[in-house]
Parts: C-alpha cells; structure tokens; sequence
C-alpha cells in the first residue's frame, strides 16, 4: 500500500496491520447466514493472501519500531494465525509470548 511510509507511530501502523489482516478473513469467518464459523472450521483458501502479506509486513514493520503495545500484539496475534497452514498449526509458543507482552503492559492500555 503507498502512502503507509507516512505513517511513524507503531500502534496506527499495527492497527492498520489488524484490520488488513481481520478484512483478510473475512469471508472464511462467516457463514452464508452470516454466523461465525470458528477458527478450527474456517476455510483458509477463502483468505486473501495479498492483505495477508501487507498486514504480516505493517506487524513487522511496527514490531521494529517498539513503540506499540495493544494494536500491534493483537495484529500479531492475527498474523500467527493466518499464516498456520489450519487452526491445529498455530503456534502455541508465539501466541504465549504475546500473552506475556499484553500482561507486562497491561497498565498502559487498561487505565480506568
């Protein structure tokens, strides 16, 4: 996408990046009906690679910046699951250590 370049705050450049990567399963997520399938039964063939590979990209991109916290570790989280082959290939490790970085800064992003 042109223009992302722009963009120097971490956190925007990862909400951008969750939002690429939701819109990227958008229509494996739900039914005809318009119900939620979940993860296990979704159809991967249904995702749209090029929002995957930009949304993977903009994670990467504002993981190297440091200055993210909540966005960006949700987008993370979207982009370890879209790049499991199915829901049983997700890695478990990754999701763990996204967890601990969400616990670690929980006050900053949960303030009353």
């Amino acid at each position: 996408m042109r223009g992302i370049g722009l963009i120097k705050d971490g956190e925007v450049t990862g909400l951008l990046a969750l939002m690429l990567l939701h819109e990227s399963r958008s229509e494996a997520r739900v039914d005809d009906d318009g119900d939620i399938i979940l993860l296990e039964e979704q159809n991967r063939s249904l995702c749209k690679q090029p929002l995957i590979d930009e949304g993977i990209k903009l994670v990467q991109e504002s993981l190297n910046s440091k200055q993210f916290i909540f966005y960006t570790s949700q987008a993370a989280f979207s982009a370890v699951q879209t790049q499991s082959v199915n829901s049983a290939q997700i890695d478990g490790d990754q999701i763990i250590a996204l967890y601990q970085v969400l616990i670690n800064n929980e006050p900053l992003w949960n303030k009353p």
